[in-house]
């Protein structure tokens, strides 16, 4: 994330809950404060956190574990 915003970030804090229930859920809350406003944050951090995700969907499926979406 502090490479999409340029190093205008001064605080960034992710919390991620995963179930411990079939079927599994995986929550994510992401705050981030920058130094100055920035234009389009939100739709920044949408497209980190999809990368994120497609990352994590993948190394999931490597286990034997598939998303379900």
């Amino acid at each position: 994330m502090e490479s999409v915003l340029g190093g205008s970030a001064e605080v960034i804090d992710v919390k991620v809950e995963i179930g411990d229930e079939w079927p599994y859920t995986v929550n994510v809350e992401v705050y981030v404060k920058t130094r100055y406003p920035k234009r389009g944050l939100g739709r920044m951090l949408d497209e980190v956190l999809e990368q994120a995700f497609r990352e994590f969907a993948g190394k999931a499926e490597e286990k034997g574990i598939q998303a379900i979406s």
